[in-house]
């Protein structure tokens, strides 16, 4: 996956005609370009190819149109589509949303974490734990249903999930701890336990990064900081989404992170 950052105004008839060209001289050089992502506003283009290597991939444009990418990263076609769902392509290539319109390739990343996990398998035993977990990835799954989040994987005492829609993304983590509060409230077969969650939205390529990488990297962060059963988003998550109160919590110093970090609390509804 490769990254052109600043493009000025970009439009779809003239990154089709772009890809058109890279199709057109791919085959020298090994290579195939399948499909491109366009974020308009950003004037950012997500190219997505296999070949021989970055270099080979980078001479393609160089040739067909001159745009080279600021950024090439190897990544693995069942991490794409984990995070980046199945896509749907037009006959150009782009690839398009949820809405019909082009994937701006931004995703939401989440991550849940269930409070002193290490401390109750420890006291309750590995069993117990591993209900826990169970009973964790259960409510995370049916949370989902319906929006447009799918589980990238699983942390140990947690998931981490991407979503198209930020607004999914805090909707769900609303549904999650709202049923996490029924739960403990009740009878329940299950020990009652409580989760952490945080938000972060970002771009699929950062430089010298992994897939979605630093956006990965702040949401973990954010997640960690996070209370007892506590929702945290970041400030790219928080102008997206509307309906929802949110606290601001101020600037946070986040490990990894040069400049510190406006963090919002989701307030309970």
């Amino acid at each position: 996956m490769d990254v052109h950052h600043n493009l000025g105004e970009v439009t779809a008839e003239g990154v089709a005609n772009a890809h058109l060209a890279d199709t057109a001289a791919q085959a020298e050089h090994g290579v195939i370009y399948h499909r491109y992502f366009i974020n308009e506003a950003a004037g950012t283009v997500f190219c997505i190819a296999e070949g021989p290597s970055a270099e080979a991939c980078q001479a393609v444009h160089e040739v067909a149109h001159g745009n080279t990418a600021e950024e090439i990263i190897e990544v693995a076609p069942l991490a794409v589509e984990a995070f980046m769902g199945a896509p749907i392509v037009d006959g150009h290539g782009l690839v398009l949303g949820p809405d019909g319109r082009p994937d701006r390739a931004e995703r939401t990343i989440l991550f849940t974490d269930i409070v002193e996990s290490t401390a109750l398998g420890q006291e309750l035993g590995d069993e117990i734990g591993l209900q826990l977990v169970e009973a964790h990835d259960r409510m995370v799954h049916a949370a989902l249903t319906g929006r447009s989040g799918r589980v990238v994987k699983r942390t140990g005492d947690g998931s981490m999930v991407s979503f198209t829609d930020p607004a999914d993304a805090v909707g769900m983590a609303i549904g999650l701890q709202s049923r996490l509060s029924e739960v403990r409230g009740t009878t329940s077969d299950v020990i009652p336990f409580h989760v952490r969650v945080g938000i972060n939205l970002g771009e699929p390529v950062a430089a010298h990064g992994d897939l979605f990488g630093a956006a990965v990297n702040l949401a973990r962060r954010v997640c960690d900081a996070a209370g007892t059963d506590e929702i945290l988003v970041t400030a790219a998550v928080a102008v997206r989404v509307r309906d929802v109160t949110l606290v601001s919590l101020g600037q946070h110093h986040v490990k990894g992170f040069a400049s510190p970090v406006d963090l919002y609390r989701v307030a309970p509804e």
